[in-house]
């Protein structure tokens, strides 16, 4: 088995290269710079935010070389503002770096491609996720449209860089922003007190434990960590053919249909014209 892993020094990179090697794989990984990635036996540079001419640099430089999984894991788009606000504009922005390139991979190169996402409809992340709600929703029609190219890693909320970035950004706007929803957010945390950061992580996890709780069977409710993705990357490395596969903490389970949507959301913003 061999697996190339887009993004390999993210948190969720490094899971994939370590269930990957697990499983004996060849893992070959990217960086921004083509720094040496820790688990991978191959690195190369590969930049993301130049318009497309690094990744069409990147797959000649493969060289017609086959793969039986494209893992991606880079994601960017307007955060900090609630997911009714995102414009058209901005989905798209967010697109042109978190989906486009894996499917100018996914038409150059054999395998299936595994894209990560999250529990982006439960209300702290849709009033908070902005453009990357649509961005990861659109990845999972993708994946459920088409599960024998694409497929979706919907993890429960871990600590990693980009988490503490948006909670920094929320907490700003917040203090700028007239919208109601980031003050009636703003106004709970202050009823809580303490840190934003804190209030932040424990709000979505009362979300994750009272809303997938039944997928727990009978295990408590802890946060993600980065040992469940590890398990969750395996079951796909080892054949999971379902479209979606969640993991929660110790909970681990599959889905072959998009999350339910809130109406009032506008649903044109999930792209459903860019496969094949």
């Amino acid at each position: 088995m061999r697996i190339l892993v887009v993004g390999g020094t993210a948190v969720s990179g490094q899971a994939a290269l370590q269930a990957g090697r697990a499983a004996g794989a060849y893992c070959f990984a990217t960086s921004s710079d083509g720094r040496k990635v820790d688990l991978a036996q191959e690195t190369a540079a590969l930049r993301l935010d130049d318009g497309g001419a690094d990744m069409d640099r990147f797959v000649k430089s493969l060289g017609g070389q086959t793969f039986d999984f494209l893992v991606y894991t880079p994601a960017r788009g307007p955060v900090a503002l609630p997911a009714r606000e995102a414009t058209k504009d901005m989905v798209e922005e967010s697109l042109s770096f978190s989906v486009l390139p894996y499917l100018k991979l996914a038409r150059a190169l054999s395998g299936r491609v595994i894209a990560l996402s999250g529990f982006v409809t439960m209300p702290p992340l849709l009033s908070i996720y902005g453009a990357m709600t649509f961005t990861k929703l659109t990845m999972e029609n993708l994946a459920i449209a088409f599960p024998e190219r694409f497929g979706i890693l919907r993890a429960g909320m871990f600590l990693s860089r980009s988490v503490r970035g948006i909670a920094l950004l929320v907490q700003r706007r917040m203090q700028r922003d007239p919208d109601a929803e980031l003050q009636a957010l703003r106004d709970e945390w202050k009823k809580v007190g303490g840190r934003f950061q804190d209030f932040f992580w424990n709000r979505n996890f009362q979300y994750e434990a009272s809303y997938y709780g039944g997928h727990g069977r009978g295990e408590a409710f802890r946060p993600t960590e980065p040992e469940d993705l590890v398990r969750a990357f395996s079951l796909i490395f080892k054949g999971e053919k379902a479209p979606i596969v969640n993991v929660i903490g110790s909970w681990l389970w599959t889905d072959e249909q998009m999350p339910a949507v809130p109406t009032d959301l506008p649903g044109d913003l999930i792209r459903k014209d860019l496969w094949p």
